[in-house]
């Protein structure tokens, strides 16, 4: 009788929240799939793991009653429910998405990269992973919607809907903790005073993969942009170890091209198979131009740039806060600026990289509309051979999707050679172009004027992937760092040469080799430290890391 009446209670339960034990479970096997992408255990080509397996699943259950607690709190939020439940359909499919395409999860760096993107970029990602993404959203937001209408008119349980999910986050960061050796418990303190939350999403992150990443992330990227917004009003002053010294070798006219995405392997330059690079190999052959095996000091432009355009590094990011920047640098030097770019413009209260453009004395942004060989027009609009100049050149490069970042005389130059990364290196092949272009056109010209043309890549590219991962994947980082000296009577390679650590030259140096070029004096002991700066570089995760633990 007893046996048959909790039959019957239990079938009652069952038939009253279907929808809820549903989305339940959903959750489950969602966290326990994102928990063992990011261990790195495939259950079909490795042998079984008891260990592994039971605790993906007791950390995929608790991470799922945080989530459904949450889901639980939110729907019952008068009038706005469902607006919130649907923001957590997109979040819960961005986070699926990610693991399901790139085996990552979601870091401060990626997250940022996220809300700074412009709309040509986010709708080139929509369009490449809508086979994944769309089915998860269309099955997630339905999942979640009927249990909103199942629950919303059940007693909310606030209390024990926010005590399971301290319970449950408590147990996971508690286990471990445990389960750390003795080395990584001592790191835990100089963790937190670096970024608790860091620290926080490194444990959590991955035994609770869902939610709590972005979470994390979010209030993180947050928290920067609030110290970074705090310090546009600080008065901005040249970095110690660096002075001024007026002198006539200075060149006219600098032109820093910065390329997009652009792997330096596959330059032709830089002995690849394909003739992806004809007039930079040109002038390598008539000794006109030196090259440099660089490196990027981070994965995404906002990173990239904010460390190779200012004297922050790596280690230490305070100086773009505190000191000049290489564009005001060359203002006080007494050039007029230009930053004229194919991408999209973000305002200088947004992002570092439009706070930098911000000081030239004119800036123009074409939002990726424009070849990037049209944006010498604009140069030219503005060229004036009598008086110092620089231009600094944003490409769209070799950005994702690639199919848009090249012409047909880049597909005749390389035909099909069913190779995976032929869209790629016809990319590169254009951006070759547009240097030639540059060269021609300006530079041998105006043949009695000195002028001086850097060009290198924000960062690299894993091809038909991107770029902002945090796999330790060395091509997110090996960028082209190319000179062209005209009438410059500096010796450009000796002055690089100094900042060059284990044979690789890190652009978070540029700073300096750019204010050595337009007349400023380092000091040694700069020089020194701008070196151990090179050895590092800053990840996704908002860490810096040696370049030589990178694969």
């Amino acid at each position: 009788m007893k046996v048959s009446l909790c039959v019957i209670r239990l079938s009652r339960v069952l038939k009253e929240y279907k929808f809820s034990l549903l989305c339940f479970l959903y959750l489950i096997l969602l966290a326990f799939y994102l928990r063992i992408v990011f261990i790195g255990w495939n259950p079909l080509f490795q042998p079984f793991n008891l260990f592994v397996y039971s605790t993906s699943l007791v950390y995929a259950l608790l991470n799922a009653i945080v989530v459904f607690s949450l889901l639980n709190l939110i729907l019952h939020i008068r009038k706005v429910g469902i607006v919130f439940v649907l923001l957590l359909a997109i979040l819960l499919t961005v986070e699926a998405t990610l693991a399901i395409a790139f085996s990552t999860q979601i870091t401060m760096g990626m997250f940022a990269s996220i809300m700074e993107t412009n709309r040509h970029e986010a709708l080139g990602a929509i369009r490449m992973y809508s086979f994944i993404s769309l089915p998860l959203l269309v099955i997630t937001s339905i999942i979640l919607w009927l249990t909103y209408r199942e629950l919303k008119t059940k007693k909310p349980y606030v209390l024990i809907s926010i005590l399971l999910i301290v319970a449950s986050l408590g147990v996971g960061y508690g286990t471990g903790y445990m389960l750390m050796d003795k080395s990584q418990k001592v790191k835990v303190m100089s963790e937190l005073d670096i970024s608790y939350l860091m620290h926080f999403q490194s444990l959590l992150g991955i035994r609770f993969p869902l939610l709590t990443n972005m979470g994390f992330a979010s209030v993180a990227y947050y928290q920067e942009m609030s110290r970074f917004k705090s310090d546009l009003a600080k008065p901005k002053s040249l970095p110690i170890g660096l002075n001024l010294s007026v002198s006539s070798k200075t060149p006219n006219t600098l032109f820093v091209v910065i390329g997009e995405s652009s792997l330096r392997t596959h330059y032709s330059l830089y002995g690849y198979d394909l003739p992806t690079t004809p007039f930079l190999d040109s002038l390598k052959n008539d000794s006109l131009l030196h090259y440099y095996n660089a490196v990027s000091p981070a994965s995404i432009t906002r990173d990239a740039l904010c460390l190779s355009l200012s004297f922050a590094t790596p280690l230490n990011r305070i100086p773009f806060a505190e000191n000049k920047n290489i564009i005001t640098l060359a203002n006080d030097a007494g050039y007029e600026s230009y930053w004229i770019s194919n991408q999209d413009k973000i305002g200088m209260h947004d992002s570092y990289v439009g706070l930098i453009a911000s000081y030239a004395k004119t800036a123009i942004y074409y939002n990726f509309l424009k070849d990037d060989l049209e944006l010498l027009s604009t140069v030219k609009s503005f060229y004036n051979p009598n008086i110092k100049q620089i231009f600094f050149i944003h490409l769209k490069g070799s950005h994702l999707e690639y199919t848009d970042k090249y012409d047909n005389k880049d597909s005749l130059a390389l035909p099909d050679n069913a190779s995976e990364t032929i869209e790629y290196d016809r990319s590169i092949h254009h951006t070759d172009k547009v240097l030639k272009s540059l060269y021609d056109n300006f530079v041998r010209e105006a043949d009695d004027i000195s002028s001086l043309i850097f060009y290198f890549s924000d960062h690299g590219e894993i091809i038909n992937k991107g770029h902002g991962f945090s796999e330790d994947n060395i091509n997110q980082f090996l960028v082209p760092f190319v000179v062209i000296p005209y009438n410059y009577e500096i010796d450009i390679d000796k002055v690089i040469s100094k900042y060059i650590t284990d044979g690789r030259l890190n652009t978070t140096n540029f700073s300096y080799i750019f204010s050595e070029a337009i007349g400023y004096i380092i000091s040694e002991k700069v020089i020194d430290e701008a070196k151990n700066d090179g050895l590092y570089y800053y990840h996704v995760d908002g860490r810096p890391y040696l370049f030589k633990e990178l694969k």
